[in-house]
C-alpha cells in the first residue's frame, strides 16, 4: 500500500516536472508548487538549493567512481540520492539565506518525497522468502 502511494507521488511529481519544463521552453517560469513568475525570476535561495543539491550529487557519484565503488543504479536510486542531497543542502542554504520559517516546508516536503522514493526502490519483503535457484 505504501509502495503504491510512493509510486503515485513519484508519477505526480514527474508530471509536474514535465509541465514545468515545457512551460520553460515556452518562456513561462514555473517553480514549485505552481508559482508562475511573471518576471521570470525564481527566488535566489531556491536556485541556490537546487545548485547545491546537484553539486553534492555530482560530488557523491564522482567520489564513488574515483574510489572504485561504481555501481549500476536504477533511476529511482539516482532520484533518491539527488533528493537526499537537495534536502540536506537546501536546508543549509535556507538557513544561510535566513529565509522565513514558512519556506522550510519545501525541505520537509522533499524529505518526505525522498523517503517515498526510498520506499519505492526497496525490494518487496516477499522477495526475501523466495527460493533461490
Amino acid at each position: 500500500m505504501l509502495r503504491v502511494f510512493a509510486n503515485i507521488l513519484i508519477a505526480v511529481i514527474a508530471l509536474w516536472a514535465l509541465a514545468a519544463a515545457l512551460a520553460a521552453m515556452l518562456d513561462v517560469t514555473v517553480y514549485f508548487p505552481w508559482v508562475i513568475s511573471h518576471d521570470g525570476e525564481i527566488p535566489p535561495h531556491r536556485l541556490a538549493a537546487i545548485r547545491v543539491g546537484v553539486l553534492l550529487t555530482f560530488a557523491y557519484f564522482g567520489f564513488l567512481h574515483l574510489f572504485g565503488k561504481s555501481i549500476q543504479l536504477y533511476p529511482i536510486n539516482f532520484l533518491t540520492t539527488f533528493l537526499f542531497y537537495l534536502v540536506l543542502g537546501g536546508t543549509i542554504v535556507f538557513y544561510r539565506y535566513q529565509v522565513p520559517l514558512s519556506e522550510y516546508w519545501l525541505s520537509a516536503f522533499w524529505g518526505f518525497v525522498c523517503l517515498m522514493t526510498y520506499i519505492a526502490s526497496r525490494p518487496l519483503v516477499r522477495d526475501y522468502f523466495k527460493k533461490k535457484k
